[in-house]
């Protein structure tokens, strides 16, 4: 799967890259990047600096490697027909100078009246997609 990915990294980037992957898939619990070079052990190849730097320094696109989870990972696997699912929920703001608050009737609230109240209004969607074969529920 991580060759897959090659084309978004350099060479060296990509050599770096691998290894954190390895480490962070070896690794107990949350994944930080001392973690993953501690897990790595003697086989962390490099210094740990230019593990540190890879995030913010090297020379990659996060991006290129979405579309490439996207395209040669992912798509494979699902179906024709993805399913779009649109909700919109209040998340209450306090004060009068909230930039982009307003008053919103706040749909998901249960009560016997309408709870309209100073709040940001977001609108949240999401793609649905369904493996290959998997049933419609």
């Amino acid at each position: 799967m991580i060759l897959q990915l090659s084309p978004a990294f350099t060479r060296p980037t990509m050599g770096t890259f691998r290894q954190l992957a390895r480490g962070w898939l070896l690794i107990p619990g949350v994944g930080t990047v001392t973690g993953m070079i501690r897990t790595l052990g003697a086989g962390a190849e490099k210094h740990w600096t230019v593990y540190e730097k890879f995030f913010y320094r090297a020379s990659w696109s996060l991006a290129e490697v979405s579309r490439l989870l996207l395209t040669r990972l992912v798509r494979p696997l699902l179906s024709d027909t993805p399913g779009l699912n649109i909700d919109d929920t209040t998340c209450g703001r306090r004060g009068k100078h909230v930039a982009f608050a307003g008053w919103f009737k706040d749909a998901s609230a249960y009560a016997r009246k309408e709870v309209i109240h100073w709040a940001h209004n977001w609108i949240v969607s999401a793609v649905t997609l369904r493996q290959k074969g998997s049933p419609l529920v």
